[in-house]
């Protein structure tokens, strides 16, 4: 398999609690490697992350193509029925609340918002052990905490295998939707994506 389209807002897919997955069988298999390659193959705009229902597969599985503590090359993982165990009390924008930062999606091109997360948060997840190989292996389950950014994205891949948009919190928040028009961003009345919700 190769890269997949992503599909966007309002697709049904989007709005789906994912499926568990039970078996790494031949098909999840593919399905996972399908994943990375979209993923990684991402360019304007690049992504940091992706989930299985964006490409149309309502399963409990996203990558992440994020740089690690040791590369500041980006590094694809691939998390596997992920869930919070912990999180922080600490809800933020960003590291500078006058300039908060912007979240996006490859489902929803062009609109950009902040959204206010939790600084950090604890997952415990399979990790895909060996994603550019041809017979992937999954890790037991591990746990481990993302602060920052990659804490920001661990939340919004997780949110898309609940069926959540980063524009439900922008309703719910309050917050500004602004979208990508050349090189500006423009406000945009955040009921417009009052339909996908």
């Amino acid at each position: 398999m190769s890269k997949k389209k992503i599909i966007t807002a309002p697709h049904k897919t989007l709005r789906l609690k994912a499926k568990v997955i039970d078996e790494l069988d031949k098909s999840v298999k593919q399905f996972l490697r399908s994943l990375q390659q979209t993923l990684v193959a991402q360019e304007k705009p690049a992504a940091a992350g992706l989930a299985l229902p964006q490409i149309d597969l309502s399963y409990r599985a996203f990558a992440t193509y994020l740089e690690t503590p040791v590369s500041t090359h980006p590094q694809a993982r691939i998390f596997v029925n992920p869930v919070i165990i912990d999180l922080s009390d600490v809800l933020s924008v960003g590291p500078d609340r006058k300039s908060p930062d912007l979240e996006g999606c490859l489902s929803i091109p062009e609109l950009y918002g902040p959204v206010a997360r939790p600084e950090w948060v604890t997952m415990e997840f399979m990790e895909v052990l060996n994603p550019g190989k041809d017979d992937i292996q999954l890790s037991d389950p591990k746990q481990e905490t993302f602060y920052d950014f990659p804490g920001r994205v661990m939340q919004h891949e997780l949110d898309h295998l609940n069926g959540i948009l980063f524009t439900d919190y922008t309703l719910k928040q309050g917050q500004p939707l602004f979208r990508q028009e050349k090189n500006d961003l423009l406000p945009v009345d955040p009921m417009v994506v009052k339909a996908w919700s």
